[in-house]
């Protein structure tokens, strides 16, 4: 009799920490996935960001006078979007 109650409890606190440990890997797997959605809407946002200063350059490559004055109205925009210190900035640094 006592063996019986002692394989019940073994085999239900079996059971109970297979569901614990199902439960995490679903916690943990969710909390990955929304990293990964949140990571690529940040490459995107970069390409665009790259495309963009891609045709600049190239219009103001181009276009050298008018093309100066395009952009040096474009980095005022880039400036008020905030992009200046995380973006443009470094990237000039590099050169």
């Amino acid at each position: 009799m006592k063996f019986q109650l002692r394989t019940e409890k073994i085999l239900i606190s079996g059971i109970a920490l297979l569901l614990l440990a199902i439960v995490i890997i679903i916690a943990v797997s969710i909390s990955q996935s929304q990293q990964v959605n949140r990571t690529a809407k940040m490459v995107e946002h970069t390409q665009e960001v790259l495309i963009i200063s891609e045709k600049l350059l190239s219009y103001a490559i181009d276009n050298n006078e008018t093309g100066s004055l395009f952009l040096a109205l474009a980095t005022l925009e880039i400036k008020r979007a905030g992009l200046w210190k995380n973006l443009i900035y470094p990237l000039i640094l590099t050169l």
